[in-house]
């Protein structure tokens, strides 16, 4: 890549990285060309030069924002061998981390959209289903070498990850008595109840 197309390449990649801060702090609809100029240090002028369509921006924002947190996650559980461990991990880089948490604002703000919006709601199934598929992956590898229950993949995907969706809602907003901690402890007792070897 010449440095002309690396410096538009590297441009471009600000100015979505400002689309998704700006959708997770005032909400899809309301965020406007001039919010993402000021979070990316650029003129109005600039964005429309490279994103002409805001919606069209918009919509990337929203996939590469989550698109980059299920590589991560899938990358990150590569190198496990323990089945536990594995869905411990995945997990953990799934739900919310704290109140009003950026990544769980975006998504909020995605669901309520998808309402309205077919196009944004085709990428909601879209990420969604990446999302499952890597969790269906890790049950699956541990229902065959014993550590988890066997029963019905896309069934036990589902119950979790609506689970963790739930409960990563409440933290994200803020629920009285809801911590991380919380989030966790309930998490685990629920992919216990649903997987350890002898239960159900």
């Amino acid at each position: 890549m010449g440095t002309r197309d690396q410096n538009r390449a590297e441009r471009e990649a600000l100015i979505i990285q400002a689309t998704s801060a700006a959708i997770a702090e005032m909400g899809f609809s309301a965020v406007r060309v001039t919010d993402i100029a000021e979070r990316a240090g650029m003129t109005a002028g600039h964005i429309s030069y490279y994103f002409p369509v805001k919606s069209e921006l918009l919509m990337l924002a929203i996939r590469a924002t989550e698109a980059e947190l299920i590589d991560e996650a899938a990358t990150s559980i590569a190198g496990m061998t323990d089945s536990w461990q594995r869905l411990e991990r995945l997990i953990e880089l799934s739900v919310a981390r704290e109140v009003h948490d950026p990544d769980w604002a975006l998504w909020l703000e995605i669901w309520a959209e998808s309402l309205d919006h077919p196009e944004i709601a085709a990428i909601h199934h879209e990420l969604d289903g990446r999302w499952r598929e890597l969790l269906s992956q890790v049950l699956e590898a541990g229902m065959a070498d014993g550590a988890f229950r066997r029963s019905p993949v896309a069934d036990a995907a589902m119950l979790i990850s609506t689970s963790l969706d739930g409960l990563s809602t409440q933290l994200t907003v803020g629920t009285p008595g809801f911590s991380p901690a919380e989030l966790r402890r309930l998490a685990t007792t629920l992919c216990s109840a649903l997987l350890a070897p002898g239960t159900g």
